[in-house]
């Protein structure tokens, strides 16, 4: 089977390789088509992503990616399978794939008519023939998208009664005048949109409600464009602190969208181009231009909404599942309930008007979620599956809900990541995993797949029914709700619904108490639905049946045009959440570079950011990346080098390009430079480095330094320090501390005395080898290091003499071995042709203390570095990169852009500035966020004395390492207490507490243990071993154990044939001296294995005891009073029990055990003497407790208990020595 995909994660140490030049000659003379595009993946992550889709290999765009072992190009049957991969690329390239979707998973199956083609395709290539047909090229396989939705429905929605809205899509009678009105009430707004008055909406006499919003004063509005604005606001909060200006530009896009379809829909005619004054966005007559255009524009327009700016318009659609159903469900229920609360409080307050109007708000923004609810594209579930909240779906849930909108709204990092459902990937822990799900919600591609589904529903329109409207009725959707065929019950359901909820605010802000009720409301809620009347079924199970419907969509030409269009673009949406360690802000196409895509430098001084390219340089904001002032300052006619470097002093901004130094007033009009002046000899072309110190302007090219006057541009100083008659670059960098300049240029370091008389050096020095390469300089700490041509050097400031030197690169590839340094102090950090290194200043110089690949395989591109606070960073061919200092993991990589252009030009240069780092690439700049939002993932220890006294949580206990995901621990045969945990990467950790000696510390790896363990549990079995078993990578159960003279004998994989893709397992000694193991499979099942008291183990039973499906953890103890009581976690976080009695008798699996919360996500028992306790973790990470006591008597479940932190991840307890209890937990902060 071969299976295509376009992944949205591609690794950013993988850009791909192309096959062997022999045998692409023969692929493109087979196929007639240009593969100069095709790239060839064969790295780990290309091998788990064709695992994770159970092939051998798949093709996406211009990308091939090969299961490990399978790219064997010079192989017969391995040239084959590229063959047929290639043939792939040339269908998707021609446009004629069905069932492929080109930004989402997408499968096809032996058998089909395009599989069956590529086989033929591949045999012929195979046998020196060629395919039929036209030549094709297979273009860059990039692509990106965005999914916005139409305004101008819920705006109508919310200002037109439902007789109005019936009107117009049954082509009453009275339709073009209910359209005329409609249109003339938003033309209102189109000049002068503050100067619109109440009295102005009165007159038209349309029966609409209006209120201000907005600081201040606020904005008129219409109840209509406050069920609109939730598309582009965060929440109804938002609607009274966003600026005025952001707010009014919204409203304008809303008006001017509205005025242009009610127009198009009244003439028959597609919608007009009108401009209204002060909006966001100007329209365009092609649709998907408009979205793109309109998307980038507002997302400028509200860049740096939010806490750090997350709230900008695409970190809304990148978390905009909770528009989609069963989220919006909640969505709404949660503010109206609100609206319903304020409009109560007005109503006993003397119809106090602010209340009221906030009631009105409240209700507004909740509106827009109960509108959505009836759209035919909003019906599917476009979260992560596992992510899915399949309780959401049953009507008695009363939520909370956990898509991403709602669990980015909690005021701290645990409940956001709780609130959020992830479970951890055991291999990477909770932090990463976190990571990796914002990630996820940040891929433009990621959000054109789900958006698939959305746009083929709106187009063909769903038959859906409710508790209230049981029968079926077709529903359309987001720029069809006017104008579906047999539309009418489906506008006339929406409307009534939304009616329903403006009248219940209504009535209690007017008589204090409605008649109506939220489930009056929620009953009118699409259900159900299907393809048409016959096929209706429950929401759930028809948006699980979406999955074949996904696998047939037709791409066709349109995503196509997608692509090109926007494939310049960010790949990413910026920043979707304050928590998110790395991610893009903004990206900005420098003007004026249109043909050239050059190299960009970037300066950031004072709070103002500076770019510098091709001859032009520029000021940017830095919040929005908007443009705010650009200059062409050298002509850019010449031959040489154009590359454009930057320096400031606050007032001015110094750019030297080609030969030349300019001055530009930061606060000037930036229409001409205020000087320039002509450096590097009488010929100087060349590239210019400038540096401004202390009130001093420096510049160096071709060999030559100066001093230059900074208010004149008048040279005081120069001295040209290299001979200037080898060969070799030239190229000149400069260094100072305050009393020296120092130039590094053509293989040397030279120091210039700056109060001297500039006649000669003081001293020079000779670096980097036998080859005049060019030299970097940099001074920091009162310290001089150099770096050339893979060398770096730290040199004796007054002497010149070197002190220490190394060679990090094998200097044996070809490419630039350009060598770039930054310092944190501590260490010297060195990028050179696809490398940083990192040596330790202090040290003994004999070798780096590691080394990192940057910028793509294969790449051996030249590297920037960068340090700030703390932090190291690098950009090398379109990729940045976040390092450990210690130990030189990649913490964050992104990659900015893709390396396909005919222009080369991927030098990444990389400024950091607090939280962001600015970086420079083929002709963009861009803004990066980087962040410590970190989850510790802490071991806390309690312990309850013989006198029933809690000793409270103690962090770290004795020394744990950070990062825990789960505990466990029982006695040893010799009464030690045996603890085990799994650390955040799945290591295993071993502790024990002696009875006479104490603690005896976290040992690592414990007894040679499996990688990447993701839980473990212990018990004692009848024969004085104590048996460990730990469930590994991939679900493989171990098992370990140690016998009663202490010799521990090995993990066993796989143990006693026991069940694949275990997730959780859990042992303990039933009344009858059996050691009883439960088990949870991949799919759910629970499964039991026992071992006798002869030493025989029974086997495994699946759905032991006619156990529920899909558990997802279980836990077992024997009590004292003698029953084996076993307790397990749902999928759905239902609590079930079940015991073995003493006669040997299984009583059967009760739910909800005795009241439990909802959503527990792990459970634990012990039964210290007569006593049992139980504790459970909830998915918002709240430690519960209930206990059984000797009586018999259950005492019901205590939140928080004992003060437990909050976010809670894992609990484990025992009866400790001496009678006590012993509990540890594991807690994010």
């Amino acid at each position: 089977m071969t299976r295509r995909t376009t992944d949205t994660l591609h690794p950013a140490t993988d850009s791909g390789q192309s096959p062997p030049p022999e045998l692409l000659r023969r692929l493109e003379h087979g196929l007639r088509a240009d593969l100069s595009a095709m790239r060839v993946h064969t790295g780990p992550a290309a091998d788990r992503l064709a695992r994770s889709l159970g092939a051998e290999a798949f093709a996406s765009g211009s990308h091939v990616f090969f299961r490990r072992g399978a790219y064997r190009p010079h192989s017969p049957s391995g040239f084959r399978l590229l063959a047929h991969e290639a043939a792939h690329l040339v269908q998707q390239a021609r446009g004629t794939v069905g069932g492929t979707r080109r930004e989402g998973l997408t499968v096809s199956l032996p058998g089909d008519p395009w599989e069956q083609e590529a086989d033929r395709w591949a045999d012929a290539v195979v046998r020196g023939r060629t395919r039929e047909g036209a030549r094709v090229a297979v273009p860059p396989g990039r692509s990106t998208a965005i999914q916005r939705h139409v305004s101008f429905e819920h705006r109508i929605l919310g200002d037109a009664p439902t007789k109005n809205l019936v009107a117009i899509v049954t082509r009453a009678p009275d339709r073009l005048a209910v359209l005329g009105a409609q249109i003339r009430l938003l033309d209102l707004w189109r000049s002068n949109p503050e100067q619109v008055t109440e009295q102005q909406i009165r007159n038209l006499d349309l029966g609409i409600q209006t209120l201000r919003i907005g600081p201040g004063d606020g904005l008129l509005v219409t109840y209509g464009e406050l069920n609109a604005l939730p598309d582009y606001l965060a929440d109804a909060g938002a609607f009274n602190t966003v600026p005025k200006d952001v707010l009014l530009g919204i409203l304008q896009v809303i008006r001017q969208e509205g005025y242009n379809h009610l127009t198009g829909i009244r003439n028959d005619i597609p919608p007009p181009t009108d401009r209204f004054a002060r909006s966001a966005a100007a329209p365009w007559s092609l649709g998907m231009v408009n979205d793109i255009v309109e998307t980038r524009s507002l997302d400028q327009w509200t860049s740096g909404l939010g806490f750090l700016g997350e709230d900008h318009y695409q970190g809304l659609l990148a978390r905009n599942a909770c528009h989609f159903a069963p989220y919006s469900w909640y969505r709404w229920q949660t503010s109206h309930l609100v609206a319903r609360d304020l409009a109560e409080r007005s109503f006993l307050n003397g119809k106090d008007a602010e209340l009221a109007r906030q009631a009105w708000v409240h209700n507004g923004y909740a509106d827009h979620f109960l509108q959505d609810s009836f759209a035919a594209g909003h019906l599917t579930d476009d979260q992560q599956p596992g992510l899915s909240g399949p309780d959401l779906y049953e009507l008695a849930y009363t939520g909370p809900s956990n898509d991403p909108q709602t669990s980015q709204e909690a005021a701290r990092l645990v409940d956001r990541v709780l609130g959020s459902g992830l479970v951890a990937d055991k291999r990477i822990g909770l932090d990463a995993t976190y990571q990796n799900y914002l990630t996820f919600l940040t891929s433009a591609a990621a959000q054109l797949s789900s958006s698939m589904l959305h746009d083929k529903y709106n187009a063909e329109a769903v038959f859906v029914s409710s508790e209230a409207n049981p029968s079926p009725y077709p529903v359309w959707g987001d720029n069809t709700l006017l104008t579906g065929k047999d539309g009418e019950r489906g506008v006339r359901a929406t409307s009534t619904a939304a009616q329903m909820s403006q009248k219940a605010v209504r009535d209690i802000l007017t008589q204090g108490a409605t008649d109506i009720t939220v489930k009056n409301i929620r009953d009118l809620f699409p259900t159900r639905a299907g393809a048409s009347p016959g096929e209706v079924t429950d929401l759930k199970s028809w948006n699980t049946g979406q999955k074949a419907e996904c696998m047939k969509m037709f791409s066709g030409i349109f995503p196509t045009l997608k692509q090109l269009l926007v494939g310049r673009a960010n790949p990413r949406l910026g920043v979707v959440s304050r928590d998110q360690g790395y991610a893009s802000v903004w990206n900005q196409r420098l003007p004026n570079a249109s043909t050239t895509f050059a190299a960009v430098q970037i300066a950031v001084a004072g709070g103002k950011v500076f770019a510098g390219s091709y001859g032009y340089v520029y000021q940017i904001d830095p919040l929005s990346g908007k443009i705010l002032h650009s200059l062409l300052v050298s002509d850019r006619f010449g031959v040489g080098d154009y590359t454009t470097r930057l320096a400031t002093d606050g007032a001015n901004l110094y750019a030297g390009v080609h030969g030349y130094v300019y001055a530009i007033s930061i606060g000037g009009n930036w229409k001409k430079p205020l000087w320039n002046c002509p450096v590097g000899g009488l010929l100087g072309t060349d590239a210019v480095d400038v540096m401004v110190t202390g009130g001093k302007l420096f510049a160096g090219s071709d060999g030559y330094v100066y001093q230059l006057d900074p208010l004149s541009g008048k040279i005081l100083h120069s001295l040209l320090v290299s001979d200037r008659f080898g060969v070799g670059d030239y190229t000149t960098r400069l260094a100072t501390d305050g009393a020296n300049l120092y130039a590094g240029v053509h293989g040397y370091v030279y120091a210039i005395s700056i109060g001297g008389n500039w006649k000669k050096p003081l001293w020079d020095t000779p670096v980097g080898g036998v080859l005049d390469a060019p030299v970097e300089v940099m001074v920091a700490g009162g310290r001089l290091f150099a770096g050339s041509n893979g060398y770096v050097d730290h040199i004796d400031a007054p002497s010149g003499k070197i002190l220490h030197s190394l060679l990090v690169s094998g200097q044996v590839g070809v490419g630039d071995y350009t060598t770039r340094l930054a310092t944190d102090g501590a260490n010297l950090y060195a990028g050179v042709h696809g490398y940083v290194y990192a040596i330790s200043i202090g040290g003994d110089w004999k070798q780096p203390l590691w080394n990192s690949g940057v910028g793509g395989i294969g790449a051996f591109e030249p590297v920037n570095v960068t340090v700030g606070a703390g932090r190291v960073f690098a950009g090398s061919n379109g990729y940045t990169y976040e390092f450990d200092p210690g130990s030189g993991k990649v913490l964050n990589s992104l990659l900015l852009t893709l390396p396909v252009s005919t222009n080369r030009e991927y030098g990444t240069t990389i400024v950091a500035d607090g939280w962001n780092l600015y970086a420079g690439v083929h002709g963009f700049a861009n803004k990066l966020l980087v962040n410590n939002a970190r989850l510790s993932g802490t071991l806390h220890h309690n312990w309850e004395d013989d006198g029933g006294g809690w000793h409270g949580w103690e962090a770290n206990f004795n020394g744990a390492p950070s990062e825990m995901q789960s505990v466990t621990m029982t006695y040893g045969s010799s009464n030690n207490l045996e603890v085990f945990a799994v650390g955040g990467d799945g290591t295993l950790y071993h502790n024990s507490l002696g009875i006479k000696d104490g603690w005896h510390g976290w040992e690592a790896n414990f007894d040679g243990a499996p990688r990447g363990v993701q839980s473990v549990t212990a018990t004692l079995g009848s024969g004085g071993n104590l048996e460990v078993f730990a469930v590994g990578r991939s679900g493989t159960l171990h098992h370990d154990y140690l016998d009663t003279n202490g010799g521990w004998h090995g993990w066993e994989a796989n143990f006693n044939g026991a069940p694949p893709g275990v997730q959780s397992v859990t042992t303990a000694m039933g009344p009858s001296g059996n050691l009883e193991v439960f088990a949870v499979g991949n799919s759910g099942t629970l499964y039991h294995n026992l071992l006798d008291t002869n030493g025989g183990w029974h086997g495994w039973e699946a759905n032991f005891d006619g156990a529920p499906s899909e558990m997802q953890s279980v836990t077992a103890l024997v009590s004292l009073a003698g029953p084996l009581e076993v307790f397990a976690v749902g999928n759905s976080g239902t609590l079930y029990h079940n015991y073995l009695d003493t006669n040997g008798g299984w009583h059967g699996w009760e739910a909800d055990f005795n009241g439990a919360p909802p959503g527990v996500q792990s459970v634990t028992a012990v039964a210290p003497g007569d006593t049992l306790e139980v504790f459970a973790v909830t998915g918002g990470g709240t430690l519960y407790r209930n206990y059984r006591d000797p009586q018999r008597t259950w005492h019901g479940w205590e939140a928080n208990f004992n003060g437990a932190p909050t976010g809670v991840q894992s609990v484990a307890a025992i009866g400790g020595t001496n009678d006590f209890l012993e509990v540890f937990i594991t807690a994010t902060p």
